[in-house]
């Protein structure tokens, strides 16, 4: 897959476009960072996960509804930050 480091205009990250993809990519999670997962089967996101572990291969997930440290290493391109929803529950309104 293609990528291009840049940095970002807003802050002096580096950060990784994976252009097949069209998603930025964090060079660097950090332990305890919450980050959503690219599923293989549809490339949609996955939300539920926290980063427990950097390797020199990829990152090691907790997956956040039941504590289960996954038995695989991710790579930087499957994952990207969590993002803050602004209604998680936007059927209910009141």
């Amino acid at each position: 897959m293609p990528s291009t480091t840049f940095r970002c205009a807003h802050s002096s990250t580096s950060i990784r476009f994976a252009t097949d993809w069209g998603a930025c990519v964090a060079d660097a999670l950090e332990v305890g960072d919450r980050v959503e997962v690219r599923r293989r089967f549809d490339a949609q996101w996955a939300r539920g996960f926290e980063v427990v572990e950097v390797t020199a291969n990829g990152y090691r997930l907790r997956r956040e509804s039941d504590g289960e440290v996954l038995p695989v290493e991710f790579s930087a391109e499957d994952l990207r930050r969590a993002h803050k929803r602004n209604n998680d529950f936007w059927w209910m309104s009141a």
